[in-house]
């Protein structure tokens, strides 16, 4: 059965756009287990996790791997593909590092073909995620420049998609920390 809600708007909500500038990514095998979702207890309940994400406990893995973005240059953005009556979410977050030296392109040769998932820190305070253990997201598209001119920009672009049946949100804790 299907459940749709009255939507209703908070007065003077503050929705600022853009995302913050660190991302995480993590590598889909090294979960051990994924949430559930929450009940449908509350507007926006069936989008968001019930609590932290289970690693594994092997020896320097089991973490989010963090990034630094440049704010005002990064997005989440998501739409709804496919035929009638067979929608998914199509899901992308995109973010710019500065820099294309050695540190940036290595951050990019590893993440290459990596399935895994990705958290997407919005300005709102709301994380989103790209991805899950049983169906990552992964690297769609990277272009990356030295620029030309002395007033244009050196960095790189990285795009990230992922394909869900909904939208998912994250409020657990965000381990950065490698086993030992």
């Amino acid at each position: 059965m299907c459940e749709i809600g009255n939507l209703s708007n908070t007065a003077c909500t503050q929705n600022a756009s853009g995302v913050k500038g660190i991302g995480y990514m993590i590598p889909a095998e090294e979960f051990a287990s994924w949430p559930a979702y929450l009940s449908t207890t509350g507007a926006g309940d069936t989008v968001k996790l019930t609590g932290n994400f289970s690693l594994v406990a092997t020896s320097d893995i089991g973490y989010f791997r963090t990034f630094p973005c440049l704010l005002e240059k990064g997005s989440y953005t998501f739409a709804l593909v496919g035929g009638l009556g067979s929608k998914t979410f199509e899901e992308k977050y995109t973010y710019y590092i500065p820099g294309v030296d050695a540190a940036q392109l290595e951050h990019i040769k590893n993440l290459a073909n990596i399935p895994g998932v990705w958290l997407c820190p919005d300005k709102n305070n709301t994380v989103h995620v790209l991805g899950s253990k049983d169906d990552p997201a992964y690297v769609e598209v990277v272009e990356g420049t030295t620029g030309a001119a002395a007033a244009d920009e050196r960095g790189i672009t990285v795009t990230v998609r992922a394909v869900s049946a909904r939208p998912t949100i994250y409020t657990g804790t965000i381990n950065t920390t490698p086993n030992t």
